[in-house]
């Protein structure tokens, strides 16, 4: 039954939680319900997508190798099996004072069970003994090395306390359910970033200690940048990547307040500044070259309503898509997607040649009322296994849409279309692409082969509907 529950996904949600670390937990809780994955269904599910199981908020999984950690532990496993000398074990009694104290505090939350859990064991306990060492380098423990990005009250916060700004901690889930479920922790493992007591953002990308590390950095710092000059506005423009945003914010203390409430939404992979002027203007810098202003403050809504204009404002029309910012495509992606493949010999010329006209083909779908897919592009030097066997992109440029739901869990079929340019890239034009949308939309082109989970559920339901009641009776114990 999970097999089929799982396939339901399109391919490009499999690949997220395989080479990404994007955890599909919603899928994961209708299959497993609050308890660990059984031998047998990490084995259907395999080992890659088996580390990323439900919680056992119950606190009834298996506990072998756990930390075994009360306030007073210094050593944990981190699920690995063996001692974690640098990771701060955090437990129920200690969690609230070590998290209030300390400004900083990134912790994980896992399971004994877990295999991402087990592999990241070590690179996690790198990267506490990396933090330790920073702090270490001012007398006091004030972190010299990151004084520069920590926020100025927590260094102030820090020093009165007598503790480092930055602490790497960790949470047996299992023993400790009450806490994971305290702060929504839904699967295994989550690492999550406290300041002052309080969550504040989640880390989503690969789980390597410079990748997490490169994170931290960039995470303890305010979440709003107030800016003097011009010139430090160039600074940050100038260091932003296309997989990253910065927003920009000139105006007034209405517009300073707007920026401090689109700050504090933490949104993936984006710098807030704000800029003191008598003149009103809000810019998104995002994707490769594009820039979206507004200067109509009447538009952007109050309260509540500001989360979704501010996601739909970073949003690119054509941007990239990574391990990083996964997330934040999916969340719009109720029709499908549209992805460019690009040769990875030199992605930086196939994006100075074709970005403009896959944002002008994004910009004339809108206008025309077509059904609204992400476009994105995918680095193949790092994801080269994800564009070959989920979107076949063997030649380029190659464009592919998953067109379907891919966010419910609906028997909905999500199908695949590619047209490869690789011929004549020349050829690649918003007016080609806008063609390639309406043949599908027509029926004019044939579905791609089906997803091999959704082959794999044929061949095992063959027996009918007599192993769907075996499985069904199987979860409810």
């Amino acid at each position: 039954m999970s097999r089929s529950i799982i396939s339901r996904r399109p391919a490009v949600l499999l690949a997220a939680v395989n080479l990404f670390g994007f955890n599909d937990l919603g899928v994961l809780r209708a299959v497993y319900g609050n308890k660990p994955p059984s031998a047998a269904e990490e084995d259907d599910l395999d080992d890659e997508l088996a580390g990323d199981e439900l919680t056992d908020s119950s606190g009834t999984g298996n506990s072998a190798g756990n930390s075994g950690g009360g306030a007073d532990s210094t050593t944990s496993t981190g699920g690995s099996g063996g001692k974690s000398v640098h990771v701060v074990p955090l437990t129920k009694k200690n969690f609230d004072d070590t998290t209030s104290k300390t400004p900083f505090v990134l912790v994980k939350f896992f399971a004994p069970w877990c295999g991402h859990c087990k592999a990241m064991a070590g690179e996690y306990d790198d990267l506490a003994k990396e933090v330790k060492t920073l702090m270490g380098t001012v007398s006091g423990g004030n972190g010299a090395a990151w004084r520069n990005e920590l926020d100025s009250a927590a260094l102030e916060k820090a020093k009165n306390n007598g503790v480092a700004p930055v602490l790497v901690g960790e949470v047996d889930a299992t023993v400790d359910a009450e806490l994971a479920e305290a702060y929504g922790v839904t699967g295994y493992p989550t690492v999550a970033l406290f300041f002052n007591g309080k969550k504040r953002s989640e880390y989503l990308g690969t789980r390597t200690m410079s990748a997490m590390l490169d994170w931290l950095k960039t995470s303890v710092g305010p979440l709003l940048n107030v800016v003097k000059t011009e010139k430090e506005i160039e600074t940050v423009l100038e260091s932003r990547k296309p997989v990253g945003a910065v927003a920009v914010f000139k105006g007034d203390s209405k517009v300073e307040e707007i920026a401090r409430e689109a700050a504090e939404l933490n949104a993936i992979r984006t710098k807030v500044l704000y800029f003191p002027s008598t003149t009103t203007e809000i810019t998104m810098y995002k994707g490769t070259t594009e820039r979206e202003v507004v200067t109509d403050l009447s538009t952007i809504p109050t309260g509540t309503g500001i989360s979704d204009w501010f996601s739909k404002f970073r949003q690119p029309l054509f941007g990239q898509i990574s391990e990083d910012n996964f997330e934040l495509y999916m969340t719009s992606a109720k029709s499908g997607l549209l992805w460019v493949c690009f040769d990875p010999a030199d992605v930086q010329a196939a994006l100075t040649q074709f970005s403009q006209t896959i944002v002008l083909a994004a910009e004339l779908t809108i206008k025309a009322g077509r059904d609204k897919f992400p476009f994105v592009w995918l680095d193949i030097s790092e994801f080269e296994e994800h564009a070959r066997q989920e979107l076949g992109c063997t030649k380029y440029p190659t464009i592919v849409l998953q067109k379907g739901d891919i966010l419910t869990e609906s028997d909905q079929e999500v199908e695949k279309f590619s047209k490869s340019f690789a011929e004549d890239p020349s050829l690649l034009t918003a007016a080609a692409v806008l063609e390639f949308l309406d043949d599908v939309a027509a029926g004019k082109m044939q579905s791609e082969v089906k997803d091999e989970l959704d082959e794999m559920d044929e061949d095992e339901n063959m027996g009918g509907e007599e192993d769907e009641d075996e499985l069904e009776d199987e979860e409810e114990l």
